[in-house]
């Protein structure tokens, strides 16, 4: 599949270099570093008695209702040239499986086109989205998943901060990422990337039963 194709391109590089651009990155390093506290909380939950927890599946399908967003999502990963994957049907959105689920702890990233050769991509009027607004993921197992969006930002490839966007940080996070801005001929890509973080939104507990005497 052409590049000209493809609106969201990551590349291989050392994240200490000076001529770093936002889609070229050491996923490994994005993905395998943890923060020191969340090492010690995996040291005090082992230690702790054990508690069942649900099985969180493969996410499956995203809908966002401000934009009339509903689309299935497939699992991507790195390329043997070291891009990310993205789905070459621009109807389809791509979650990153080397990363966490959405639903799990950490950081899950789904991205999508923002248009391709055809036309307009999934993620066409992602910067529609406001603040508050809810992002809806269901697995394989039929469970879908509520994150509420926390921060919109557009960044310029050249000046992004990847921590930010793919790190590993405390909680439950969901990040959505689609290209913006004008397309880079020397890049080879759009220009800027539009980026959605959001946090999960814990079930509500069932209402206390007062037991009358």
């Amino acid at each position: 599949m052409h590049l000209s194709h493809v609106c969201i391109c990551f590349r291989r590089a050392l994240l200490t270099s000076a001529a770093l651009l936002f889609g070229i990155f050491s996923w490994n390093q994005l993905m395998t570093s943890a923060p020191p506290a969340k090492v010690e909380i995996a040291a005090q939950a082992a230690a702790a008695t054990p508690v069942q927890v649900p099985a969180i599946g493969i996410p499956r399908h995203l809908t966002i209702e401000r934009i009339s967003l509903s689309a299935p999502v497939i699992p991507v990963g790195i390329l043997p040239d070291g891009k990310l994957g993205v789905p070459e049907n621009g109807n389809i959105l791509g979650w990153y499986r080397d990363a966490t689920r959405p639903g799990l702890e950490g950081t899950a990233v789904i991205d999508g086109h923002l248009r391709t050769a055809a036309g307009p991509g999934t993620f066409w009027t992602l910067n529609s989205v406001r603040i508050g607004d809810i992002i809806r993921v269901t697995d394989d197992a039929g469970v879908t998943h509520k994150f509420r969006i926390r921060e919109t930002a557009l960044y310029d490839v050249t000046n992004a901060p990847l921590q930010k966007i793919f790190g590993n940080e405390a909680g439950v996070h969901l990040t959505l990422i689609t290209c913006a801005g004008t397309w880079n001929t020397a890049l080879n890509h759009y220009d800027k990337r539009f980026v959605v973080f959001s946090d999960v939104v814990l079930p509500e507990p069932p209402p206390l039963r007062v037991t009358k005497r």
